[in-house]
């Protein structure tokens, strides 16, 4: 089983999808069924899928976390007076529209 894991782990890291024919080849190297190679290949992705998530988890709650101690000498947002809807936006020219020429330059 140690050297199947490893023959399959080191295959893993080349490619994480195999043919039919690699998973039949990595089978008979391990001396294991195909089916055990394409369900370890399923696993370990699905393991690799996981420590991504939580990965990115982790960042996303150490961002958070940052923003928190930035901002947290600000007053809450409900505490701050309301904006004007259009009071973000520049004016808009009345101008910007070009009119449709009527005759074709010759």
């Amino acid at each position: 089983a140690v050297v199947s894991t490893q023959s399959t782990g080191e295959a893993y890291l080349t490619k994480r999808y195999l043919t039919r024919r690699e998973r039949k080849e990595l089978a008979a190297s391990a001396d294991i069924s195909h089916t055990q190679v394409k369900i370890w290949f399923q696993n370990r992705r699905a393991k690799a899928k996981l420590k991504d998530r939580k990965a990115i988890a982790l960042m996303q709650s150490a961002i958070t976390s940052q923003r928190i101690q930035l901002y947290s000498h600000l007053p809450p947002v409900s505490l701050l007076p309301p904006l004007a809807p259009d009071s973000f936006l520049p004016p808009r020219p009345n101008n910007l529209i070009a009119p449709i020429p009527t005759k074709l330059p010759a």
